[in-house]
This record gives C-alpha cells, structure tokens and sequence, in this order.
C-alpha cells in the first residue's frame, strides 16, 4: 500500500488571534487533523529495510481506494461533554458531626391466598374457603401491633457511626458514606463483629441483646428539608434559626453479604434541636417553683415569742 505524499492534506494550526478567537467563544469546536491519500497496491522500488524505500513510489501502482484520517480528540472537545462531570448535590461535611433520629418499621406482609382458575367464572376463585382457625390467625396478623424500632445515631468525620440511646445497653457502630451518580444517597452498613476487638482502630458493635438481626445496612435518598417557615421566629435571635435540616428515607436491607433482602422502611431525620438544655430549664424551673411553695408553707413567727438567749 501506498499513499502519495502529493495527495495529503494537512489543515495548517491556529494562529494566536484564532486560539483567542476560540477562546472567547467564537468557535464551539477544536480545529482537527486530518490527512487524506490514496490506497494502492504494487511492488516498491527498493526493499522495506532500504534508507530510500520511502523516497520512491512502486513500480506499476494500482490504484484501488482512498483513505481519510481524522483527529477526533482536541484540547477544546475535551470541554465540550460534560456529562462525565461529578455531580455532588451532598458532601460529606453536610452529614458528619450531627445527630439523628432513626426509625424502622417492617414492611407489611400478606399471606397469599390459595387460588386457582374457574372456567365457570373465568376468574381466580380460592381453591377453598378459609376454615376458622385460618381466619382468626388473619384477623390476629391484622391487629398485631407493628415493631417500631427508633433510636439516635450519631455520624462521625470518619465516616463511623455508633447509636447513642433507644436500644438499652447495646450500642451499634458501623460505616457510612454517600453513594450515586448525583452524590445524594446514603448508605449505613452496621458492623456486628468488625475486624476485632483486638485489632487497633476496628469498628464493631456490642451488648447483651446483640444478634444476627442487628447485622443490616440502611440505604436510602438524602433530601433537604426546610424547617424555617414552621420553626423559626423573626422574633428570635438569627444565631438560633434553623434553616434545614436533613432527612433520609430508605430500607433497611438484611444478607447484604450474599443477597440483600428489604425488610423494612426507616425514616432518619436531623435532631436540630437541644433537648437536654430544654429539660434542664425545665427542671430549674421546677425547683424554683417547689421552693416558693416550699416558703409559703412556713408559718410566721409572732413578735413575742421570745428568745433562747
């Protein structure tokens, strides 16, 4: 094969007016490479290893096509696609450090009936009617009470996590990181057994009433709530507003080892507020109030009671 240097076309590069021309927006794209020439088969004049095997053309060329080069990558088309640009409507420093409040509930659950087709009514009919035994269990599934579980988690800079009150002495802990393609989800993997106890720096829960059934992960979407309009007080102080906060709504998915099954919802809300230094005020309060009655109650002293001395 051969191409004929006569035939090659190269496009001569930008000047420095044009690059400034580009660059303040006048052309939208790269100005690309290209080189065109013509295919042809024959016998060339000196052997592949020879210095001037380049210098002449072949002996009785046959011309059969023609080829096109193109530069299809340039510094300006680079910039041009961005749909490979991080989105990140979350960072992790809008999560670490704060407080929440998590609950879970179970999924709801229904037997399933039974059934199979009628051609008498072209529909599917129970295979058999429900005997009593099976309609109390039913009506006993229904008005169980549902297992709620609710408790407050704490997320560290980290990226661990460990329950704080609501589970009684046993304490969950854990990693979390933010995940998807838009940075807006979370997720929160509870490590039950960790690397070890012994092990430096290893994550791992514990307590009496730990089992199999604490090993799950929470995933869920991030949104960001707006609590100014219901919270806040043009009257307080701005230091003490509370803008937003943010909520997590998800499953709570157990065997993500081998294959994650939902289980239940939960729901994580930001606690924005201190309820400790509330209950303290209050309990100040009360003790102001119990000393004043405390006061009342005495009885006064006449004038001519005397003394001890």
């Amino acid at each position: 094969k051969n191409s004929s240097p006569s035939e090659v076309d190269r496009e001569q590069p930008l000047t420095k007016s044009e690059n400034a021309k580009n660059d303040t927006g006048g052309g939208k794209e790269d100005v690309h490479l290209s080189v065109t020439g013509e295919i042809s088969i024959g016998k060339f004049f000196y052997p592949q290893k020879h210095p001037s095997f380049f210098d002449l053309p072949m002996v009785g060329a046959t011309p059969t096509g023609s080829f096109e080069l193109q530069q299809i990558l340039g510094t300006l088309n680079t910039n041009l696609d961005q749909d490979d640009k991080l989105v990140e409507k979350f960072r992790k420093k809008d999560l670490m450090d704060k407080k929440y409040f998590l609950t879970s509930y179970p999924l709801p659950t229904k037997r399933k009936k039974r059934q199979r087709w009628s051609i008498k009514y072209n529909k599917f009919v129970d295979d058999k009617p429900q005997s009593n035994a099976e309609k109390e269990r039913e009506e006993r599934e229904k008005n169980a009470p549902m297992q709620i579980k609710t408790f407050e988690v704490e997320l560290f800079q980290n990226n661990t996590f460990a329950t704080i009150t609501g589970l009684g002495d046993t304490v969950l802990r854990g990693k979390w990181s933010i995940i998807g393609e838009e940075r807006d989800q979370l997720w929160m993997s509870v490590w039950r057994f960790g690397f070890g106890r012994n092990v430096s720096g290893s994550t791992y829960s514990e307590g009496s009433h730990l089992t199999h059934q604490d090993d799950v992960s929470y995933w869920g979407e991030i949104y960001e709530v707006d609590t100014a309009e219901h919270l806040d007080s043009i009257e307080d102080d701005p230091t003490d507003w509370k803008g937003t906060k943010i909520e997590v709504n998800g499953a709570v998915m157990l065997g993500v080892g081998l294959e994650p099954c939902s289980i239940a919802r939960f729901t994580m809300i930001e606690k924005t507020e201190n309820l400790d230094d509330d209950e303290d005020d209050d309990y100040d309060d009360d003790d102001g109030d119990d000393d004043e009655d405390y006061t009342d109650e005495l009885p006064t002293l006449e004038d001519d009671i005397g003394s001890f001395e």
